[in-house]
């Protein structure tokens, strides 16, 4: 009986020590202990009826598309009571803003409430992560960009995109082919987060925040392709499997693939396959968590662009989960729940992880970061549930 309770004394004592840790990881994580500093004098507003998650350049130095979806409403209550969304062209150089004509055909979508974005600069292709009202609800839309209009060219669906799961997409080399990711384990809701939830919802929502928080890998990510027969089909693209897969990008060449697990706090490069299939090649550490990331090159090398989320628990995700504390003092700003999220843009060295460029806005003027571009001297960042592009 003593030898049994020593035993269960030492594991009770091991299970504190571990709950201990674990806590204080998800305390680190979240951003509680961080400090930043401000660099966003002169940075202004473009204002948009939703918010625009992703960013694509255009390529021409000036410009670059958004996409725009009205997420919180989508993510929350389900895409039926989200408003419209529309791809938006971003000018930077003259600071405006407008919608881009969509030339939809025969086979119209009935909302765009849009995620992820990529515009392929080589076949003109704009790539859109759509969680749309529809008996499936989520497609990756595909146009062209001809004589300033967007022309509709497919809706592409499958089994196993999971209904609001989806997150971000990029072209790959081969024709008609792309990747995408999945950032939600179970997919969510279709009356959303906040809606009236069935039993099995609740347990699929509790273990998916759970398995976020202690960083256990299960999201995928899948690679569509047009068949012989004409028709786009998707796979799985790689056994290895993130806690939340999320931004993606591509090389100059589409041989290298780097995907950013955003919980982790780390970017996966991959090697594109014969096959189309990815072999994981390396990966890096992160200073602050990313969420969108895109590919540059300078001075020979390629680099790792993302928006940046350095303060975790200000973020409104965060906040409704009631991970969020109260407001602090930052660089003698206040940020917090209400005052405001920071976010910016962080470029790295995907050798090593090391911070080539780090901006941070503090939330004032844009509520969360979710997706940082240079396009030409400006720097533009947009947000996953505040409306406008800030440009600084």
């Amino acid at each position: 009986m003593k030898a049994f309770l020593i035993v269960g004394s030492i594991a009770a004592l091991a299970l504190g020590v571990l709950v201990t840790a674990l806590v204080r990881s998800i305390h680190a994580s979240l951003g509680y202990d961080k400090q930043i500093e401000f660099d966003d004098g002169g940075c202004k507003l473009l204002s948009s009826p939703t918010a625009i998650e992703d960013l694509a350049p255009l390529g021409d130095g000036h410009s670059a598309f958004g996409g725009g979806g009205d997420l919180k409403a989508s993510f929350y209550h389900g895409p039926a009571g989200a408003a419209p969304g529309a791809v938006w062209l971003i000018n930077a150089t003259e600071g405006t803003l407008r919608e881009v004509p969509i030339r939809w055909g025969a086979a119209a979508v009935p909302k765009l409430v849009l995620h992820g974005l990529h515009y392929s600069q080589t076949t003109r292709r704009l790539f859109a992560v759509n969680h749309g009202d529809t008996d499936t609800g989520e497609t990756v839309e595909i146009f062209k960009y001809v004589d300033q209009t967007l022309v509709h060219v497919a809706s592409v669906e499958s089994p196993l995109f999971q209904h609001q799961a989806l997150n971000d997409v990029v072209e790959g080399p081969g024709k008609d082919e792309f990747y995408v990711t999945e950032w939600s384990l179970f997919g969510l809701p279709r009356c959303g987060m906040l809606g009236s939830l069935t039993l099995r919802e609740r347990v699929e929502n509790f273990f998916a925040n759970l398995f976020m928080l202690v960083k256990f890998p299960l999201t995928r990510v899948f690679r569509c392709v047009v068949r012989d027969h004409g028709k786009w089909e998707c796979e799985v693209a790689t056994s290895q499997r993130f806690t939340g897969a999320n931004g993606i990008a591509a090389s100059p060449d589409g041989q290298r693939i780097y995907l950013n697990d955003a919980p982790a706090a780390a970017v996966h490069v991959f090697t594109r396959s014969t096959d189309g299939s990815l072999e994981f090649e390396s990966r890096f550490g992160t200073k602050h968590n990313l969420d969108n990331i895109n590919i540059i090159e300078a001075d020979g090398r390629e680099l790792v662009v993302g928006g940046s989320l350095p303060i975790l628990h200000t973020m409104g995700i965060a906040c409704e989960k009631g991970l969020g504390g109260a407001e602090r003092q930052i660089a003698d700003r206040t940020v917090g729940c209400v005052a405001g999220s920071p976010g910016g843009l962080l470029v790295l060295d995907p050798r090593n992880g090391e911070v080539v460029t780090e901006k941070n806005h503090d939330g004032s003027k844009l509520s969360g970061v979710s997706t940082a571009l240079m396009v030409g001297d400006a720097l533009l960042l947009s947000s996953p549930f505040s409306p406008g592009v800030l440009l600084c």
